[in-house]
Formats: C-alpha cells, sequence, structure tokens
C-alpha cells in the first residue's frame, strides 16, 4: 500500500472530528525542543541528528496502517538505532562512531525506557536483542524521501561531546542527559499537536530569578521590622549576611553547617538567589529527605513568590496518565507539564524524585534531568542521604558541577564532612560559615547528658515528673509500650506511622497549641518529630541513635533559647530490639561509642568523629547495591551499560509493604467520591495519601482474610475493621515488628 502522507499520530477530538499531525512536522517539532534543550550544553548538532532519526520506524505502511486505525502493533523505535548501526560502522573518528553508539540507547528507548545493552546472543528486551531484529522489521525507506541521510552525515558531532568521554560515568551520563532531552522534545510536541493555538505550552509566564531575588529582598526588609530583636535572631541576622557574602563565588560545592533553629530555610535560598545573579544559573531545586518537611517549605516559598513561581514536587502530587486531559483545569495542566519537566524557576522536592531522575531508566522519571542543567541545588538536611547509596549519589552531583554547570549546596545542622572523609575526591567545598565553632558555641541552647539503661517504667517515671516533654525513640513499638504505660492524662500524645498523615498533623497542631499556651503536653514519638516539626520543649529524652538524630532531637528542645538552661538527656532501652534493625542499630551503635568518648557528645568534634566512623566503608556500604560497579564494569568505549538493571538497584524507598487506606472522617467522604464518581479521581486520591498508612504485606493478607480489610480496586486497600485503628496511637495490630525501622 502507498501511503503519499506519512503521519505520526491520530487525535480524535471532544467533537469527533479526526485530527492527523504529518511525520515530517513532528520531526522537525521536535528537533526544535530538542536543539533548544540541549544548545544549553552545547549538544545541539547530537539534539538535531536525534530528533531526525528517532521516529523512522514510523515511516513503514505497517505504521501508517495502524495510524489510520488498524488494529497491529508495530515496533517503530528500533529503525532509528539500526540507521545508527550503519552509520556508526561507516566512520573512522572513533569519537564520532561513540556518538551512533550512544544514539541507539536513547532511540530504542525513547518511549519504553532506557535498556540493557545485553549479548551478541541474546536475552529479549535488551539494546543487542533489537539490533539483532534487523531483518524483521518493517521496510521503512521511505523515510530517505523526507530527510536527507548525506545532511544527517555532514553534521559534525564529535567536537560538543569530546569533553564527555572520560570515563564511563560521564559516558552513561551524558546519555540520560541526552534522552531527557528528546524525550521531552517528543512529548511536548505531541501536546502542542494536540491542545492547538492555545497549548499550555505557549502560554507560560514565569517569574524571572532576578524578580524573586527583588521578592525575597522586599520580603526579608518587611521581616526585619517585624523581627524581635534577641540573641538568637541576631545570629540568624549574621548567619543571612554570611550566606549573601560567599554567594559571590564560582559555581561549585558550598556548604552551610548551621545548628538547628538558626534560619538555614531563608538564609540557604538567599545564597541560591545571589549565586544564580552572579553566575547566571536558571534554576533553584531546594531538595529535602521528608515530604513534612516539604509542604513546610513549599508554603514559605509560595507566600513569597506566588504559588505560582514554586513547583513543589513529590510522592503525593505525582499525576497519571489515566485520566484523561481534559479533566483538568489550565492551572492543573501547568503544573503538571511542570512536575514532568521541572520548567520552573524554584522546585521544592524530594532526594527520591532529584537523585532517581539520575539513575532511573524510565522516560518519565529522566524526563525532567535535563532542566536540572545550569541549577542550583540546595541538599538539606544532606547527611540523611541513604548510606547505601551515598557513593553514587555523591558522584552524580559531581558530575553535574563538572560538566552540567550545577552548584551543589551541602545544608545541613550536623555536616557529614563527606570532602573530609573522601566521598568528594576532586573538588574542594566552600565552608559558607568561617567559624563553625564559634555559631555553635553562640546558639547552644541545650546540654547533652547520658543516663545510661533505662527501662520502658523509668521512661515513664521521668516523663511523668515533667509537665512539658518530648520522648523520641527509634521503633514504632517503642513508642506504644512508652505511651501506654505512662499516667493517664488529656496532656499525653503519641506520633509515628502508624497514624495517617492528617492525624498527625493535627496531632502536632494540638501539641503546638498546648506548648504555647503553657499547658501539660508529654509527647512519645518515632524520629519522624526530627524531621522538620518545629516544637520547643523544655526537656527532651531520646533513645541512643545516632549522633546526627540526637542533634536533631536537641533542636527540639529550647529552640528559641527562651530558657537558660534546657537537656536533651539520651538513654539506651532496656529491651535491645528497641534500638532498631540494620542502618538504624548500626547508628545507634556508633552513636553509642561516640557518647562514651566526648563528654558534649553534641559538640563538633563529637559529630566529625561519628561521621568518620559511619563512612568507613566496611563492605561497600556507602555503594551497597553496586551501582557504581555496574556502570564501570566494562571498557570505556565499550558502551555496554545496564541501565535497566540500575533502574531495579537504585531505590531510595524501598516499597516494603502496601498502602491502606484508613476511612475515617474526611477520609470515608473520599471515599465514597471515589466509589461514585467518574471524574476528579486523580485529586481525590492526593488527597487520600493524608488518609492512609503503610502496613506489611502479611499484615494486608491476614487482614483480607479476616474481613477486616478489603481490596476497592488494583492497587488501593481500604481498612474496615476501624476498631484497629485507636485515636491515640493509630493501626494497632500486633506483628509489626519487621517495619519498626520505617518512622
Amino acid at each position: 500500500m502507498n501511503f503519499n502522507e506519512k503521519l505520526a499520530r491520530r487525535i480524535e477530538k471532544s467533537d469527533g472530528q479526526i485530527k492527523y499531525q504529518k511525520l515530517i512536522d513532528h520531526i522537525h517539532g521536535v528537533s526544535e525542543f530538542s536543539e533548544e534543550f540541549i544548545s544549553k550544553f552545547f549538544l545541539e548538532n547530537s539534539g538535531k541528528v536525534l530528533a531526525l532519526l528517532h521516529d523512522l520506524g514510523k515511516y513503514s505502511d505497517e505504521f501508517q496502517e495502524r495510524i489510520r486505525g488498524k488494529n497491529i502493533k508495530v515496533d517503530h523505535s528500533t529503525a532509528g538505532a539500526i540507521i545508527c548501526d550503519d552509520l556508526e560502522s561507516e566512520l573512522k573518528d572513533k569519537h564520532e562512531s561513540v556518538i551512533y553508539k550512544i544514539f541507539k540507547y536513547i532511540i530504542i528507548g525513547h518511549h519504553s525506557g532506557l535498556l540493557n545493552y545485553g549479548t551478541d546472543i541474546d536475552d529479549a528486551g535488551t539494546i543487542s536483542s533489537r539490533l539483532n531484529k534487523k531483518e524483521e522489521l518493517c521496510d521503512f525507506s521511505d523515510w530517505k524521501d523526507e530527510i536527507s541521510i548525506d545532511e544527517i552525515k555532514q553534521i559534525n558531532m564529535s567536537k560538543e561531546v569530546y569533553r564527555f568521554f572520560k570515563d564511563n560515568f560521564s559516558i552513561q551520563m551524558l546519555i540520560r542527559f541526552l534522552f531527557s532531552s528528546l524525550v521531552d522534545g517528543d512529548r511536548l510536541d505531541a501536546q502542542r499537536f494536540s491542545e492547538g493555538e492555545n497549548s499550555i505550552i505557549n502560554s507560560k509566564k514565569l517569574m524571572s530569578l532576578d524578580e524573586m531575588t527583588e521578592k525575597f529582598n522586599d520580603f526579608m526588609e518587611l521581616k526585619k521590622l517585624d523581627g524581635t530583636n534577641n540573641p538568637i535572631n541576631s545570629i540568624r541576622n549574621i548567619i543571612f549576611n554570611d550566606c549573601v557574602n560567599k554567594s559571590n563565588g564560582s559555581k561549585g560545592f558550598y556548604s552551610l553547617c548551621v545548628p538547628t533553629g538558626g534560619g538555614k530555610t531563608l538564609s540557604s535560598l538567599a545564597f541560591a538567589l545571589n549565586h544564580a545573579k552572579q553566575n547566571g544559573h536558571d534554576r533553584i531545586i531546594y531538595s529535602l529527605p521528608f515530604t513534612s518537611i516539604i509542604e513546610q517549605n513549599a508554603k514559605v516559598y509560595s507566600d513569597i513568590f506566588g504559588e505560582e513561581n514554586v513547583l513543589e514536587h513529590h510522592c503525593n502530587f505525582n499525576f497519571s496518565n489515566e485520566i484523561g486531559e481534559n479533566e483538568y483545569s489550565e492551572k492543573q495542566l501547568k503544573y503538571k507539564l511542570a512536575t514532568e519537566n521541572w520548567d520552573m524557576p524554584l522546585i521544592v522536592t524530594t532526594n527520591v524524585q532529584l537523585f532517581e531522575s539520575m539513575y532511573s531508566n524510565k522516560p518519565s522519571s529522566v524526563r525532567k534531568l535535563h532542566n536540572i542543567y545550569n541549577s542550583i541545588i540546595i541538599l538539606d538536611e544532606a547527611q540523611v542521604i541513604p548510606n547505601e547509596y551515598l557513593k553514587p549519589c555523591i558522584r552524580a552531583l559531581e558530575e553535574l558541577v563538572k560538566n552540567y554547570s550545577c552548584t551543589v549546596l551541602f545544608c545541613t545542622a550536623t555536616q557529614p564532612g563527606f570532602k573530609k572523609n573522601g566521598l568528594i575526591e576532586n573538588f574542594d567545598v566552600v565552608e559558607i560559615i568561617d567559624d563553625t565553632y564559634k555559631l555553635f558555641e553562640d546558639l547552644k541552647r541545650v546540654e547533652g547528658k547520658f543516663i545510661g539503661k533505662q527501662s520502658v517504667e523509668e521512661i515513664c517515671n521521668k516523663m511523668n515528673s515533667h509537665k512539658q516533654v518530648l520522648t523520641i525513640v527509634n521503633t514504632k513499638k517503642h513508642a506504644k509500650e512508652i505511651f501506654e504505660s505512662l499516667s493517664e492524662s488529656e496532656g499525653n500524645f503519641h506520633l509515628s506511622t502508624n497514624m495517617y498523615p492528617n492525624h498527625r498533623k493535627e496531632i502536632i497542631r494540638i501539641i503546638k497549641e498546648r506548648l504555647k499556651n503553657g499547658e501539660e503536653c508529654r509527647v512519645i514519638s518515632t524520629q519522624l518529630i526530627e524531621a522538620g516539626v518545629d516544637v520547643d520543649f523544655p526537656v527532651v529524652f531520646r533513645s541512643v541513635s545516632g549522633i546526627d538524630s540526637i542533634v536533631q532531637a536537641a533542636g527540639r528542645c529550647n529552640r528559641e533559647g527562651k530558657r537558660k538552661e534546657s537537656t536533651v538527656y539520651v538513654f539506651k532501652p532496656e529491651d535491645s530490639l528497641h534500638l532498631g534493625m540494620g542502618y538504624l542499630k548500626l547508628t545507634s551503635q556508633i552513636g553509642e561509642g561516640i557518647i562514651e568518648d566526648f563528654k558534649d557528645f553534641l559538640s563538633i568534634d563529637a559529630i566529625d568523629k561519628y561521621f568518620s566512623e559511619l563512612f568507613i566503608d566496611t563492605d561497600h556500604r556507602q555503594d551497597k547495591h553496586n551501582i557504581l560497579k555496574i556502570i564501570n564494569k566494562r571498557k570505556k568505549f565499550e558502551l555496554k551499560y545496564d541501565f535497566e538493571k540500575i533502574n531495579d538497584e537504585f531505590k531510595f524507598i524501598d516499597n516494603v509493604g502496601t498502602q491502606i487506606i484508613v476511612p475515617i472522617g474526611e477520609g470515608e467522604k473520599l471515599l465514597n467520591v471515589l466509589k461514585y464518581s467518574e471524574k476528579g479521581i486523580k485529586s481525590v486520591l492526593r488527597k487520600l495519601n493524608g488518609f492512609s498508612i503503610n502496613i506489611a504485606d502479611n499484615v494486608l493478607k491476614e487482614l483480607i482474610e479476616g474481613g477486616c480489610a478489603e481490596q476497592f480496586s488494583d492497587d488501593i486497600f481500604v481498612l474496615k475493621n476501624l476498631s484497629m485503628y485507636d485515636s491515640k496511637i493509630g493501626f494497632d495490630k500486633d506483628n509489626i515488628e519487621n517495619y519498626d525501622y520505617i518512622i
């Protein structure tokens, strides 16, 4: 069959009309986007060639039949890689031929994801197996009628990519950035065609970083006028000014080590805005470990700049392709697009989103990567990057600074000394605070005291002797035992992830209110309260843990410096199981050793010693899953990478267990909406995250078999027996010890 007009896609509009996009128009549209994105890091020729070759398989008659309605499957992504294979074999220049090897990964994976290379024999679903199917492909030779092979051969790419050919890590990261640019260009051209002249892609109006700096300066002037003149605020102002002064430096690694309560949320942003102006950065990415802190920080920034200029992106804000685009308002569509490609001036996100975009093989995760180029990345609470992924994370950050024009700011109350401990090898790290010893001494509001082994009863007695007190422990089981053993009082509160997020938020609100009013308030919590929850207790008890966690616990004590003396008492649980398991047990053991060796175990020297012991790379603790080994196992120019395997191994959050909805109060109403409504489903699901907890798979199975829970849909489960959810301690079921290490 001869198709005179080659088509890329078919869109059926709401009025029943069918709209077709010409294939060559799509290819040129993708080229326009891709060249623009890649020109930022001076690879526009590579962007052009990638775009020209990525959809050659759509020139086959079989694909043209499919686009016109025939129900057949057609492999359209291998064809361009076959042409790359042919071009590679013709080239004598090693660097030029390497580029076409790189392109094969990108073109084959631009819909399904970056694949493993495989072997020549070989495995289905690999680059090698796809290339071996050359004879099975549909005839796509009509591409030569619209695209000039001679023009492609004349495009010189070796000079622009040569600087990335230093080692395997740099080459595979280049593949990811090129992949990101093609995927985003491909998706944007499709969206622009679908939406027509009124496409949101043509209507984005964002505040520039210069405009944001003006807004921020105005905000800070008003804050100074309204601020209380006390010693703590005076020190915060000094920290702020140090950040502004050090922002004039060149791109690279910086460190802001400030005790808890030192105002680093605003000071770090002041550094970033001024540093961006000095060095011409495009955006600021503020990355944090916990969603609870993200929501808090994003609100601060949205109040200053307007929510339309701040992207809050974490798991609760993921959009799904299951819902039709017409379900979203224009504002929601813009937000959806921003979460997919991060084209915003200020992004507040999680370490999961940031680092998995650099190690994922999935188009949806990697799409935003090219917009990380020329960014300032603020890593708040940098010390809690999971130890088992620490080396791959640091290596990725080094690559961003070296080849992608980024600046990285490590921001923490307990600087882990990545440079000092040999994790950052090829760069200096500029300290923003010149005299951290003096700063810690000036901001010291709490003494640390070790009180030895304590039973549940002994801790309860100590808590009962204080009107306002916070106790933080390592496991949910320990927290429950202490709470249930406390003397009865309306001022007793429990916090753990056995309680759904909205329940915890309400309890934290009540706690803050009682503290403010001087009412009785005794709180027993897992370490979740250390994750950016701003509370101020006169006394804190902390189960022995890593020194960084103990410092965070101390940050919940005498936070504003209003008391002359406050103490954080560290104790060892009588039951060793209450220390936790795995990494939590390891950090507790190291922490206990530091406490024994240092009289002031909250000091900088104690913190330094703790991290130097933690970072001793016994059994490759900092790359437990061998990510870097997988990348470097081949010779440099073989380019046989296992992207899919790396994706499977690099999981910041090991999805142990299953989420289950607790339909109480507003949660019950939302569940009813989900049952009976056909529209707005995605927004309802996002809200239901606030009424969900994570439980072990074996516990879920037991609940379902006992009629206490039900499967609502494929991946949605609901707790039916609400007597299992206690208003004070949340989900109350035995046999959850295996999940005690999850805060």
